[in-house]
């Protein structure tokens, strides 16, 4: 199950119907939900954007909810402020710039399976004013004529930051999250307990082993033996 992390979007429906679409089921989790919830048992998290301008408020108070981002092994995908809050828990610096409300060609700088069957050059959705620079112990993947960091990923998980809108981008858009929640299939199946095979018999049987019988059955021979002798030398 992926965990959606709703940060005040205007597009959790459009979030919701692409993990749906990929054939996952998904729970969406509210801000004042992340602080009680136990994120082990999802096999993926995305985290959504939201328009809070960090540069403008407690920054502090977010840092402090999302840092289970650090410690959690699940395939993490932040999107936009989920992205920035993300970089700045590795040591980014955040700065507001002018207001982007476009679609933008996005350059990708280093291959990646996020990017499996998708153009360089490939146009996505900007909304946002506000920006990172790269962080401590990440890999830069794309940037853009507006933004030097639009997409990041932890060189040791699989941890991805995209400071553009792939729920509202098109096929594209799709392809970035068929291309994220297949990462995440993976994790799923890391966790399942191994299953019969299709045409797998599996036998459940509440009798020992055949040792076992076989050892039981001589200890009560034994047992007869000494009581017959026992009668004997009673007599």
């Amino acid at each position: 199950m992926i965990c959606i992390i709703d940060c005040g979007t205007s597009w959790l429906e459009d979030i919701k119907r692409n993990v749906k679409k990929s054939g996952h089921s998904y729970k969406v989790i509210h801000l004042d939900g992340v602080e009680k919830c136990d994120f082990k048992s999802f096999s993926g998290i995305i985290i959504s954007g939201a328009s809070i301008l960090l540069t403008q408020v407690e920054v502090q108070r977010y840092l402090d909810l999302f840092t289970f981002i650090k410690t959690v092994n699940a395939p993490i995908l932040g999107i936009c402020l989920g992205h920035q809050i993300m970089g700045l828990l590795y040591g980014s610096e955040i700065h507001k710039g002018k207001m982007i409300n476009k679609k933008e060609h996005i350059d990708f700088v280093k291959n990646d399976p996020l990017f499996s069957d998708i153009e360089n050059h490939s146009l996505f959705q900007e909304e946002h004013s506000e920006h990172i620079t790269l962080p401590n112990r990440f890999h830069l993947l794309a940037k853009s004529d507006s933004c030097n960091n639009e997409v990041m990923k932890h060189k040791s998980k699989k941890m991805y930051g995209a400071q553009f809108h792939p729920e509202v981008s098109g096929e594209d858009g799709v392809k970035i999250f068929k291309n994220f929640l297949h990462m995440c299939s993976k994790r799923t199946a890391a966790l399942s307990p191994t299953q019969p095979q299709t045409g797998q018999i599996v036998v459940l049987s509440t009798h020992p082993p055949s040792s076992v019988r076989h050892a039981r059955r001589y200890s009560r021979q034994q047992s007869y033996r000494q009581a017959r002798q026992s009668l004997v030398y009673n007599r």
